[in-house]
């Protein structure tokens, strides 16, 4: 949902500013009346500055060009697939003495209806973007959107993994290499859904700005996308704000009213071996028992945590030096490094599962496997070094586990045993 807000302001951000740049562009005609030239000039105009490489614009129905309103029928952005954004009935009121100063002071931004099937498709063959320091754009003048508001935007399943409309109000500022923004997204298709969203950013400070919160009833998009057992109704929280290197947020979440989930995320930048990058530190925990279904209760129990603190160089490269995941049956220890392509280059896990983990219950069954399994007791020591053994290397390890007779027919007996 983060992204998707993200791409529709700026959307709405490059449609406003284009529009304001066709008026500006008429603004010293002495006609006081539009012709049909005149608009047939400035559809065009409009057309050809936004299209681009592998997008393609068609505006139907523009006018007002020489008004502090322009308002247009229908827009529709095409790639190589065909159609992926269309805009029905859009307008902006904005003031155009503004630009003297410039500034694009628009009053209000609206479209009664965005159809979003699908994000726009990206070629393949196209050389891969190098990681580069996160900036603003910067625009020859300055935004100001100071209301947005679209009565109906409609997404397709490939958006956020299941069709769904909202509507969606709210407010833009972008100059100068600093931007603000504030929307929110109603669900207006089901069950009642609230997405918040007041982010702001400053490219020559860093300091970011990022409060996000969802409010849903139950049944909603949230709950069944992540499979919540009982689809209960949900709050859920990031907050935080400070330079971008050094931003730490407050994680929250609760069902049906009641605090399940909390946590910290907060980063500080950090160099390693002649390379810049960001460390972190992650720390969750809660009661994860209560979002499962009843049957992997006993695994989880009254709380999980789960810890992690790293760098993540800016090449890439990760590096964890500790992981941890603790739960009634299990406790996980270790650490994972990776090359700056993403593949393992080394990892060091220790894992306890049943009575090895001090399991109040046993036996315990495993979470989310096909076939039911229990688990009595279990321990595994697994160690990988790219550089002194590419095959890896696994020791120490036994485990007693439970298992459907019908699914061993040769076996005697439920248990089976398995050294490592």
């Amino acid at each position: 949902m983060a992204r998707f807000c993200a791409f529709l302001l700026l959307c709405l951000m490059i449609t406003g500013f284009a529009l304001q740049q066709a008026q500006a562009q008429d603004g010293d005609a002495a006609a006081t009346s539009e012709t049909e030239a005149d608009k047939g000039y400035i559809t065009r105009f409009l057309q050809e500055k936004l299209s681009g490489a592998g997008r393609q614009v068609q505006i139907d129905g523009f006018a007002g060009a020489l008004s502090s309103r322009a308002t247009f029928t229908r827009m529709t952005i095409a790639d190589d697939d065909g159609v992926w954004i269309t805009l029905e009935n859009g307008s902006i009121q904005w003031t155009r003495s503004a630009l003297l100063a410039g500034r694009v002071s628009v009053q209000e931004l609206t479209a009664e209806k965005i159809i979003l099937p699908r994000l726009p498709g990206t070629d393949p063959a196209a050389p891969k973007a190098e990681t580069r320091e996160f900036a603003l754009p910067v625009l020859p003048v300055g935004i100001n959107i100071q209301h947005i508001n679209v009565g109906r935007v409609e997404l397709g399943e490939p958006i956020i993994g299941t069709a769904a409309v909202f509507s969606i109000d709210g407010s833009l500022q972008l100059s100068g290499g600093e931007g603000e923004a504030k929307l929110a997204i109603n669900r207006v298709d089901g069950p009642r859904g609230q997405f918040a969203l007041d982010a702001a950013f400053s490219n020559e400070t860093r300091d970011l700005r990022l409060n996000l919160d969802l409010d849903e009833d139950r049944n909603g998009i949230f709950v069944n996308l992540v499979k919540l057992d009982g689809r209960p109704s949900v709050k859920a929280e990031i907050k935080g704000e400070g330079p971008l290197g050094e931003y730490a947020a407050n994680l929250a979440l609760a069902t049906d009213g009641k605090p399940r989930v909390t946590g910290k995320l907060a980063l500080h930048p950090e160099a390693q071996n002649g390379i810049e990058g960001n460390g972190f530190r992650l720390e969750m925990g809660g009661d994860i028992a209560a979002l499962v279904p009843p049957e992997h209760k006993e695994f989880f129990g009254p709380s999980s945590q789960l810890l992690a603190e790293g760098w993540r160089g800016q090449n890439g490269q990760l590096r964890v030096p500790v992981l941890m995941v603790d739960t009634d049956a299990l406790n996980l220890s270790g650490s994972v490094t990776t090359t700056d392509k993403g593949a393992p280059e080394s990892a060091v896990l220790l894992l306890n599962l049943g009575e090895d983990a001090d399991a109040s219950s046993l036996p315990v069954r495993l979470p989310w496997q096909a076939i039911p399994t229990t688990v009595q007791s279990g321990s595994l020591q697994l160690s990988y070094d790219k550089a002194q053994d590419r095959a890896g290397r696994s020791r120490g390890g036994s485990a007693i586990f439970a298992v459907p007779k019908a699914r061993f027919p040769s076996c005697a007996s439920t248990v089976a045993a398995a050294s490592i």
